[in-house]
This record gives C-alpha cells, structure tokens and sequence, in this order.
C-alpha cells in the first residue's frame, strides 16, 4: 500500500496542473518528493485514516500553514457555508464602496460552483484580451494614507511645524565629527575620485 503512495503523489501532480487556482498553486506548490509531497499522495491514496487529515487541518488551519478555517476543514458543508457567509460580506461591502466589479466577482463566488465559474472565465478572458475579467480588489482603507482602490493621495505642501529633530537647514553645512571640517568642503567629487585612483 506504501508503494501506491508515489503513483498518488503524481496524482495530486495532476490535480494542481488542471486546478484554475495558478496564482495559488504557485506559490504553494509542493516541491517533488518533499515530505509535503508525500503527504499530500498519502492522504489522496487513503492511507491516512480520515480522523487523523481532518483533526491535522484543523491544526493547520489555526496554525495559519492551511487555507481556509477550522470550521470549514471539518467538513465540506462547513466549507461552503463559511464561503457563502464570507462572499455574502464581501459583496456588501463592494457595493458599498462602489467596486461594482468586485461585488459582481463576489456574486458569483457564493453560488455553487461559482468560484470555478469566476477561475475559468479569467482564464479564459487572460487569453483572449490578456486581462482578467472578474476581479475583486481590496477596497478597505487603510489607516496608512494607502488606498487599495485609489492608491497614494498625490503630495502637496506639508502643512504644520517644521520640527523634525537632528536635521539642519543645510546637511552640507554639518560638521564631520571626525575630522572637524563641514562636509560642505568635501564636495569635489573629481578630487575625491582622483586620490582613490578612480578617475582617469
């Protein structure tokens, strides 16, 4: 039964190459023949007992080394109930901040078999116009001055005190404390080049 486990492992080789999810997958592919690998084929050839896979992505999960969370590593039910009430908020969420778009994506997503539906359009929308179609971006401000749907604010005039501490006017104008000359005196650059036999 061991035996089989590496004709499994090229198995689960098999399910990664056709799986919509590349972007996933490169990332977290398994190395060949890592103890990751083998894992994965022992628990595709069932010989780890059922028991023992759950109650380890369980682990996983809360450990944050598996997707998804512990309820829905339970049972596929859990799973799809979770994704249901998570696709269900982020939907709101989307219309609120005006990302028709990703409301759409996340529409979709919570109908059964709607996430394969999403993958595949993408897919296929990437090889036809070289973009994706259905795409949900992240539309939550962050508390950073970061936008993820607007990006960075344009600059301007900072306005307020100017007291940042340590600095001068003029940098130039500070004093090497080792040698007790401004740094201002050092700005030949020819001179410095030529005494470390750099110019020619």
């Amino acid at each position: 039964m061991l035996g089989t486990i590496s004709i499994f492992g090229g198995l689960r080789e098999a399910q990664i190459a056709a799986s919509p999810a590349r972007e996933y997958y490169a990332k977290n592919e398994p190395e060949n023949f890592s103890a990751k690998w083998w894992g994965e084929g022992a628990a595709l050839s069932g010989a780890i007992d059922w028991r023992a896979e759950k109650l380890s992505r369980v682990f996983g999960t809360w450990a944050g080394t598996e997707y998804g969370t512990a309820t829905s590593a339970i049972s596929p039910l859990f799973g799809y109930v979770d994704r249901w009430y998570n696709n269900v908020g982020k939907t709101y969420r989307n219309f609120k901040a005006g990302d028709y778009n990703g409301a759409t994506t996340t529409a979709i997503k919570t109908l059964p078999l709607g996430s394969e539906l999403v993958d595949y359009t993408n897919i296929a929308s990437e090889v036809l116009t070289e973009e994706k179609l259905f795409i949900d971006k992240p539309n939550r401000k962050s508390d950073k001055g970061y936008d993820p749907v607007r990006g960075y604010s344009t600059g301007g005039i900072v306005k307020g005190k100017d007291d940042v501490p340590y600095t001068k006017e003029n940098p130039a104008n500070r004093v090497n404390k080792y040698t007790g000359q401004p740094y201002s005196e050092n700005l030949d650059v020819t001179e410095q080049l030529t005494k470390l036999g750099l110019n020619k």
